[in-house]
């Protein structure tokens, strides 16, 4: 899901129900070139992961 909303932020986006409505979602945000963009998207990645394995952790008492 992480990745199809990424490609949603890039001028291309996403057609989430095709075949069934060839509709095409975008928010024309970054080029899927833009390495800011995609660093920023592998930190926030790195970041959620290390917090859903910490906060899972915790709370299983580990």
């Amino acid at each position: 899901m992480s990745h199809i909303a990424a490609d949603a932020l890039t001028p291309a986006g996403v057609r989430p129900w095709s075949p069934v409505d060839d509709t095409r979602y975008s928010l024309d945000i970054v080029r899927a070139k833009n390495p800011l963009a995609n660093y920023a998207l592998l930190g926030l990645g790195i970041a959620s992961a290390t917090l859903g394995i910490w906060t899972g952790g915790t709370a299983a008492g580990l």
